[in-house]
């Protein structure tokens, strides 16, 4: 059996079971959903999705760039499909997803589909100063 063969098991209900190995050549394909230009928070949420035809996805590694610095993994081999991300206000991020199957095939590593998004710093009044009263005359 290869390193991509799934056994499936059936049995006839008389004791006779069948084996058969069922291939799965394909990797999956996974992205990053679509992100808001801006966050008001630097607290906020980054979902992706992805399919596979064969097998199914075991997990995912969702990778973020800082300021167009290198990727690294912000989330390694989960099964979810979200997590929480806190940046610093002011900085922007990218972020790619990278699906592998239950018998071990991955997407691409690629960037060039990477979501981006910033992170904005809250605006706040700025304090109202008090006039001075005219002058007793």
């Amino acid at each position: 059996m290869s390193g991509n063969t799934l056994p499936a098991v059936t049995s006839n209900g008389a004791g006779i079971e069948n084996w058969c190995n069922t291939t799965d050549d394909t990797p999956p394909s996974s992205e990053v959903l679509a992100l808001a230009p801006t966050q008001s928070s630097p607290t906020f949420a980054v979902d992706w999705s992805g399919t596979d035809s064969g097998s199914g996805i075991a997990d995912y590694t969702i990778f973020v760039s800082e300021n167009g610095g290198p990727f690294t993994a912000f989330i390694a081999d989960t099964p979810d499909t979200s997590a929480l991300f806190t940046g610093q206000t002011g900085n922007t991020y990218a972020f790619y997803s990278v699906a592998r199957d239950a018998v071990g095939p991955e997407t691409d590593h690629r960037w060039s589909g990477a979501r981006d998004t910033c992170v904005r710093a809250a605006l706040t009044a700025a304090p109202r100063r008090r006039r001075n009263p005219k002058p007793a005359r």
